[in-house]
């Protein structure tokens, strides 16, 4: 470990946000990589344990059915360019 080289910072053996205090003997020092890799293993195991507790302290509520509407009504087709026109051309209707 070279101090003029590599970054270090100071962590908390055990996290604030874990209950850890903020003395002496909870504090250590870490290369800035170690630091990081640390935090952020202790981000995703904190957020897997709210996540169990969450899930077995929830109430499961009876699940309603789901409301079904009528729907919209059927569109007439539309005339496409190769839909024959049934009116023959040169007839004229007569009135």
């Amino acid at each position: 470990m070279n101090f003029e080289r590599d970054q270090i910072d100071c962590d908390h053996k055990v996290p604030l946000k874990d209950g850890g205090a903020n003395v002496e003997s909870n504090l250590q020092l870490l290369l800035r990589r170690h630091h990081v890799t640390k935090t952020s293993a202790e981000a995703v195991a904190r957020a897997a344990a709210e996540r169990h507790q969450a899930k077995a302290f929830t109430v499961t509520r009876e699940r309603r059915p789901k409301i079904r509407s009528a729907g919209f009504r059927k569109a007439t087709p539309q005339r496409r360019a190769s839909t024959p026109h049934h009116k023959h051309i040169g007839e004229f209707e007569q009135p």
